[in-house]
């Protein structure tokens, strides 16, 4: 549900409604790039525990 949908934004001025509406296009997209960081985040620590085993494997 959007935030301009919910019983809060009721009554609101237009400049504030559009104003949520802009935080939540900012919300979206910083969650979006917060996941895909962490994919790579992930993705690195991974590598680096493949490279840990190999490493120990040679000791």
């Amino acid at each position: 549900m959007s935030w301009a949908e919910e019983d809060w934004t009721v009554g609101l001025p237009g400049r504030a409604l559009q104003k949520v509406k802009e935080l939540q296009v900012q919300h979206e997209r910083l969650n979006r790039e917060r996941q895909q960081k962490q994919l790579q985040l992930d993705s690195t620590q991974t590598s680096l525990n493949k490279q840990t085993v190999k490493v120990r494997g040679l000791c």
